[in-house]
């Protein structure tokens, strides 16, 4: 009698799983699936842009700006305007139809130069008392028209009149500083290039 035996084993199939097909499936879903998130992440984007308010840099350094209701895009908000600077010099001709602001806002002040050198007696100062170095950048913020930083931030606020009259102060120190003299004469360092200032004679 022929031998009992177990359970046959099964033979392996040669057919090809579903795995793969359903792995390939499921990246060309996401590959379709990619265009369509793509406008979401533009607005969350443009939505984060939106709360952060851009001010329209003319209209916060004077007052005004010839674009306000014919295109200007950027946000005009008066309390933004810069501190009007004949205002704090004591008197200011324009008087209540001046474009910018006749009250002291800390935020919106430039800074003490006095206090930076340690020179300010004045106990009623006006300008921002803050401990910068004397060689810290100006603010480039600022000079356009508002700094979001404030009080708070690293670089100096200098109005463009005090950044004039301060490169006028330093100008002659520069200068005195590059001089130079050879066989040819003296020599100077001025705008950007070298200038001989006097010949040698013989």
């Amino acid at each position: 009698a022929p031998a009992e035996s177990g359970p046959a084993t099964p033979l392996p199939s040669t057919q090809p799983t579903s795995e793969p097909l359903a792995a390939r499936r499921r990246a060309f879903l996401a590959l379709r699936m990619t265009p369509r998130r793509l406008p979401t992440t533009r607005s969350a984007r443009r939505a984060v842009q939106q709360r952060t308010p851009v001010y329209c840099p003319e209209y916060c350094r004077t007052g005004s700006c010839p674009r306000r209701g014919r295109g200007c895009s950027l946000r005009h908000d008066p309390t933004k305007r810069a501190v009007c600077a004949r205002w704090l010099a004591g008197s200011c001709p324009l008087g209540p139809t001046c474009p910018l602001q006749h009250q002291r806002v800390a935020e919106l002040m430039p800074l003490c130069i006095h206090f930076i050198k340690g020179s300010c007696a004045n106990g009623n100062c006006p300008y921002l008392h803050v401990k910068l170095v004397a060689t810290a950048p100006v603010c480039a913020r600022f000079l356009k028209g508002y700094c979001p930083a404030g009080a708070r931030c690293p670089h100096r606020h200098l109005t463009l009149r005090m950044l004039r009259e301060e490169r006028r102060l330093t100008a002659p120190l520069q200068l005195k500083a590059s001089f130079g003299r050879d066989g040819r004469g003296v020599w100077a360092f001025l705008k950007g290039g070298w200038r001989i200032l006097r010949t040698c004679v013989g």
